[in-house]
């Protein structure tokens, strides 16, 4: 039988997601999810949360 071929993460994962600070307004966070599937949110340099399409579903900004 053979050893299946290691695969390391590092040959399989994109970039990393864009990352605002908490205090940024909606609007930004909806213009980078048109573009990624995902926006980390930081407070004093750690991420704190992260923001999804699912996230902004009931809030309408225009």
């Amino acid at each position: 039988m053979n050893k299946p071929k290691a695969v390391k993460v590092k040959s399989i994962m994109e970039a990393s997601f864009p990352e605002v600070d908490i205090a940024t307004e909606i609007e930004v966070c909806e213009y980078l999810l048109k573009h990624n599937h995902a926006v980390l949110v930081k407070e004093e340099g750690k991420i704190v949360g992260i923001v999804t399409p699912y996230d902004l579903g009931g809030i309408r900004t225009d």
